[in-house]
């Protein structure tokens, strides 16, 4: 799947919560004393540094920047903090305010420092103000920011108003979806006027999103950038790779297409300003799409009935929760012709990073949280609780943020008598069906893939785009692509390699590719 490259993350990474407003030199629209801080216990402050040198464009709405008058407009919407009033717009199942927010807390700035810029573009905020971490609003993100490791729960309403909250990445993924995908999504949100180098939207859905830039960290006292250039908006999502970091979803001026990044792997910089679009809480996600290509014939997993091993030879069964599972034999191996439904739960676990001491939960889900999803697709896995890290089967205490030895063959959470591969033997069957260049494309299901990205199976291995379970819980990708564990470290302790499967893009190939650890995938087993 072509991805729109970001421009580089800063070098150092710190989620800076809070600070003093009071001190900072900030202006907004209008003033707001109830509300001119959120962190009043905070002891942070910030100052103005040199403003940024680039040069200033006719920055205009798609929409006109009159505000709009409730009871006369009718998507208006009043945030009754402070009175100020926000255009709103549906874009399929979903109510987006069609402006960014420019509601004043600590940590949050107009673009260099110019009170007509809040008015035009709203405020830029550091994602632990967007999120609220100091509760005011809320206890879905409490205590995230200031370089915490954290799992906010959605809704997170962060410092939206009340009835609407941060959308997540899988929300701002509904969004892409409908506005023509990841490839084309940018062009139809971007404003018409204010991108730079013809960089223009056509704003077909009012998203209007203008390119207001952004503002560097340090103290959130850093200079400005990139107006007229692009535009960056915080998600309430949060990723666990290395140190993580926040998620914002990003357009820019020489792109049609949209990036989400993660801001960013080091101690130091999530105190990047960026802007803050607000969803309803009345919008909805959809069930996730089924292929139009999919048929009754071809019900492999979609409809399956457990095979018999009494009637079936290529039928085993579990002895430890009694599931069975349809095997193939490819070359010489026999796999497993289903993901893994055993319901590993495990224990937590401990681990450190940089002398902070965490703790994570070893278990294994359901997409959506669905059973249903269990008995079609099989369940998602961390790379924790595919080495066993509880020991259940004399496994590898190992995981996220560890590496692990083990003998070979490794047995982990697959049934007595078979093991999960290791990278060597995914590339073996890899070799097996024609290599990796169209290896995919024999392996993956006749069904369910979308983009006309549906497989042959002419091997009976019958992959189903399954997705996957985020590092913050949620569920994603299904219908583009499939990642398999292997029990092969990625050469550190944050990756381990997966045998990678993908609608579109390169959607005949099978590529091994190094995947975050604390990411829920599938399991294929393989016979000793």
């Amino acid at each position: 799947m072509k991805r729109v490259l970001a421009i580089c993350a800063m070098s150092a990474f710190l989620l800076a919560a809070c600070g003093d407003d009071e001190s900072s030199g900030f202006t907004t629209r209008p003033d707001e004393d109830s509300s001119s801080s959120i962190c009043e216990d905070c002891d942070g402050s910030s100052s103005s540094k040199a403003k940024s040198s680039s040069s200033k464009g006719d920055v205009k709405s798609g929409s006109s920047t009159k505000p709009c008058v409730v009871g006369e407009d009718e998507n208006c919407f009043k945030d009754s903090r402070d009175g100020q009033t926000y255009r709103t717009v549906q874009i399929g199942t979903q109510i987006w305010m069609a402006e960014n927010l420019n509601f004043k807390v600590g940590n949050s700035a107009c673009y260099d420092d110019e009170k007509s810029n809040c008015t035009k573009y709203g405020r830029l905020y550091t994602w632990g103000a967007a999120i609220d971490s100091v509760g005011k609003y809320g206890e879905n993100a409490k205590g995230c920011g200031n370089g915490e490791h954290c799992t906010p729960i959605p809704p997170v309403r962060g410092i939206c108003p009340e009835g609407w909250h941060l959308p997540d990445t899988t929300e701002w993924r509904v969004l892409i979806d409908v506005a023509g995908g990841e490839d084309d999504a940018g062009k139809a949100l971007k404003s018409k006027s204010g991108w730079k180098n013809d960089g223009n939207g056509t704003d077909e859905f009012g998203f209007s999103a203008l390119p207001v830039g952004g503002r560097f960290g340090g103290s959130f006292d850093g200079d400005y950038f990139d107006e007229g250039l692009r535009a960056d908006f915080w998600t309430s999502s949060y990723s666990y790779r290395v140190l993580g970091g926040a998620i914002d979803m990003g357009l820019m001026d020489n792109s049609d297409g949209v990036f989400m990044d993660v801001i960013s792997s080091r101690v130091g910089s999530s105190d990047r300003g960026y802007s803050i679009r607000c969803l309803s809480d009345e919008s909805t996600i959809p069930e996730p799409k089924s292929s139009s290509s999919e048929s009754s014939s071809s019900s492999l997993m979609q409809e399956r009935e457990p095979c018999d091993v009494e009637t079936d030879e290529n039928c085993i069964k579990d002895e430890r929760d009694g599931h069975t599972y349809r095997t193939v034999k490819i070359g010489e191996q026999t796999w497993m012709a289903e993901n893994l439904n055993y319901a590993y739960t495990g224990v937590p676990y401990k681990f450190e990073v940089l002398g902070k001491a965490y703790t994570s939960d070893s278990i294994s889900w359901c997409y959506n949280d669905s059973a249903e999803y269990c008995a079609r697709y099989g369940r998602f896995y961390t790379w924790s609780a595919v080495m066993d890290s509880a020991g259940t089967t004399k496994g590898c205490r190992g995981g996220y943020m560890a590496t692990c030895s083990k003998k070979y063959p490794f047995r982990s959470v697959c049934p007595e008598g078979w093991h999960l591969p290791e990278k060597e033997e995914w590339g073996t069957l890899v070799a097996s069906v024609g290599g990796e260049k169209i290896a995919g494309k024999k392996l993956k299901s006749t069904y369910g893939w979308e983009n006309d990205g549906n497989g042959t199976d002419e091997f009976g291995f019958s992959a189903f785009p399954a997705g996957q379970r985020s590092v913050y819980g949620l569920f994603n990708f299904m219908g583009e692509k499939i990642c398999f564990w292997s029990a092969s470290d990625g050469g550190g302790s944050l990756d381990a390699y997966c045998l990678l499967l993908v609608s579109e893009g390169y959607a005949d190939e099978a590529n091994l590719t190094p995947g975050d650890k604390s990411i829920g995938r599938p399991v294929r087993c393989v016979k000793d």
